[in-house]
């Protein structure tokens, strides 16, 4: 069974109709907070051309390949940060731009059966 064969009617969550994990079994609550987060950036590597719309997430949690560099790809292009000379500054900064970025994903994104500290905790980490 993959994310896009999961019944619709089975209550999973979802971002925009994508399982994010099997019927009979729901993940912990940081383990979801991470599947939603991939998942958005996944989508938005597909949206933006850089993944084949073709690649689907495993239930397990998981992300081809093809998707992990796609997301690498995306999150360079998208995430403008400054030169700060200084590694804690410029990881700090890093953070910064992806909790922002991910807040535009989840802003647009259709999230089914994910409660709210989920999402909270995923613009937070």
């Amino acid at each position: 069974m993959s994310a896009l064969t999961v019944d619709p009617a089975a209550p999973v969550a979802r971002v925009n109709g994508v399982a994010l994990h099997a019927p009979d079994w729901c993940p912990p609550q940081e383990e979801l907070r991470q599947r939603v987060t991939f998942e958005l950036l996944r989508q938005a590597a597909q949206r933006d051309g850089l993944l084949d719309a073709r690649d689907v997430p495993y239930l397990d949690g998981s992300l081809s390949t093809t998707a992990g560099l796609a997301i690498d790809t995306l999150l360079e292009r998208e995430l403008k940060l400054p030169d700060t000379g200084d590694e804690t500054q410029q990881q700090q900064a890093w953070v910064q731009a992806l909790r922002q970025y991910l807040r535009q994903l989840v802003a647009q994104a259709r999230l089914e059966r994910v409660d709210f500290e989920v999402v909270s905790d995923a613009l937070l980490a």
